[in-house]
């Protein structure tokens, strides 16, 4: 009687980056011959690739199963310090599930529609959109459409069920503020307010105010 043994679980990209004592994400940019890899670190990770027997995912076979392994990350600016470790978080962990990211800069809500027929359910499985790249009306047309959206720094419009990743603003600045008032016997606080439109500055003025009031401290204004 013939057997037939089962076969190996397939290799991820996350064991072939621990055996090369890499990051996922130079794993990633060593198979699709991305520069910036030292020459030692890809042949390290192409030796590891080998001895793993690694394959990655065609984009037939992704053609076939409906998908891209592709995730579109729309941002205002991608120049500040602040976006690095953002960009790098999400790649790596994009990387580690075998994605890839398409990142799109995008200043505010109001660029032209054509921009935006590139990033949809033909070329991108999901979308994450970084404070005010979306107006509301164009969130609530993807969630209508069962386009995967996650919102960063910035609530879903009134009525979607989107999922959002926030800071605690308000709590931030009022303790910053009670700070200020216990510890140091302030009393006369200035808060500088960023943009009307910017939602971590209206929460962070919330904040500020609810300290001001909770030890009885008049706000005044400039």
């Amino acid at each position: 009687m013939r057997t037939r043994s089962r076969g190996r679980a397939a290799v991820t990209i996350g064991q072939v980056a621990k055996h090369a004592n890499v990051s996922t994400a130079t794993v990633s940019r060593v198979l699709n011959q991305n520069v910036g890899v030292a020459d030692e670190t890809s042949a390290r990770v192409l030796a590891a690739v080998a001895e793993l027997g690694y394959v990655p995912q065609s984009a037939a076979r992704n053609l076939a199963q409906g998908t891209t392994r592709t995730l579109g990350l729309v941002l205002p600016d991608a120049s500040a310090d602040f976006y690095s470790p953002l960009l790098r978080g999400i790649t790596e962990a994009a990387a580690a599930a075998d994605y890839d990211v398409l990142i799109a800069i995008q200043p505010n809500a109001t660029a032209s529609l054509p921009i935006r027929r590139s990033r949809g359910r033909h070329n991108t499985d999901g979308l994450l959109a970084f404070d005010l790249s979306y107006a509301d009306a164009e969130l609530r047309q993807l969630h209508a459409q069962h386009i995967p959206v996650v919102l960063m720094y910035r609530s879903p419009p009134l009525g979607t069920s989107i999922p959002t990743i926030l800071i605690e603003n308000t709590r931030g600045a009022q303790q910053i503020v009670e700070h200020l008032i216990t510890a140091h016997g302030r009393r006369r606080i200035a808060f500088l307010r960023g943009q009307p439109k910017n939602e971590d500055s209206s929460w962070r003025e919330h904040g500020y105010r609810q300290a001001l009031a909770a030890y009885g401290i008049d706000c005044e204004p400039a």
